[in-house]
């Protein structure tokens, strides 16, 4: 995203989405092996004995969620951000839902190992998606006169590198957490604290929208050494991010067991947790893209 975002119609675009597609495929597919090895003490460590068999599908899905990240963050790059966000976080929950509502109708298989296969199936076919795009992209973009310098291959690991510690971040917030929280909680209270979280998260979601139009612009900024004009598009992504998060968050907080009272009766019990976190979330917001600004600035 940084090297496609500083210069979407340098010739050299290509090049860096090849290096990257197979850096992001070799490390997929080491991941997948890992988690398909360890579904079975994963799923003792939850004490959810279906869990071992969703993980059987989404192990081998894993190297089609690395190449869709990757797919997304060219996407970003080349200044398509509604792409972008569905192959980052959209479509395959759809395709997932649209294929286990399809094969229920026709009264097939509903074993928590369909579930898993089904989840796998449209990771697939959006990275699929993803790469028809990248390729129709291709076919009609104009490269520019005046190219950047290419970069060095040791550039693009270093960056990505980077980006990988900063990324690793969240990783452990959004999963290591559960984790945790799996092996102290019990199956009912884990709920209450991943619903609460969840809930949550829609105060940030703002973020995701400002993080898929925003970065490029960044690395556009910082290349052509307008720091002014970088420094102000960043403020500008902070007071958008919080005008439209503060009415969930004040929800949140004056009516924590009014939101929760949606998800069904019991849920109300995680308004305590409801509040911190969305505490936590505008905070996030209230900071900005911090992340990627350092990231596309080096």
């Amino acid at each position: 995203m940084r090297y496609v975002g500083q210069d979407h119609a340098s010739s050299h675009v290509s090049l860096y989405l090849r290096w990257a597609l197979l850096k992001g495929g070799a490390a997929g597919l080491v991941l997948g092996a890992l988690v398909f090895i360890a579904r079975n003490p994963i799923a003792r460590l939850f004490d959810a004995s279906g869990l071992s068999d969703i993980l059987l599908g989404i192990s081998v899905a894993i190297p089609a969620y690395v190449l869709a990240f990757l797919l997304s963050g060219f996407f970003k790059g080349v200044r398509m951000p509604a792409t972008a966000c569905l192959m980052e976080n959209g479509s395959v929950a759809l395709f997932t839902a649209l294929i286990i509502a399809g094969a229920s109708w026709l009264g097939g298989d509903s074993s928590y190992a369909w579930v898993g296969w089904a989840h796998c199936g449209a990771a697939y076919l959006v990275v699929a998606q993803g790469s028809l795009q990248v390729w129709l992209w291709m076919q009609r973009r104009r490269v520019s006169g005046s190219d950047c310098v290419q970069i060095s291959k040791v550039q693009f690991t270093a960056s990505s590198r980077a980006f990988f510690v900063s990324t690793f971040a969240g990783f452990m917030q959004n999963v290591v957490a559960v984790m945790i929280a799996g092996a102290l909680l019990s199956t009912s209270d884990l709920g209450l604290f991943k619903s609460a979280q969840q809930i949550g998260l829609l105060i940030a979601f703002v973020l995701i929208v400002i993080n898929a139009i925003f970065p490029p612009k960044f690395a556009a900024l910082y290349f052509r050494g307008d720091l002014a004009g970088l420094s102000r598009l960043s403020r500008q992504g902070v007071a958008l991010g919080v005008a439209i998060a503060m009415p969930v968050f004040l929800v949140c907080i004056a009516a924590p067991e009014w939101v929760l009272h949606w998800l069904g009766d019991g849920f109300q019990q995680a308004a305590p947790l409801l509040r911190v976190i969305a505490l936590a979330q505008l905070v996030n917001v209230a900071t900005g893209s911090v992340g990627f600004l350092l990231n596309m600035t080096g």
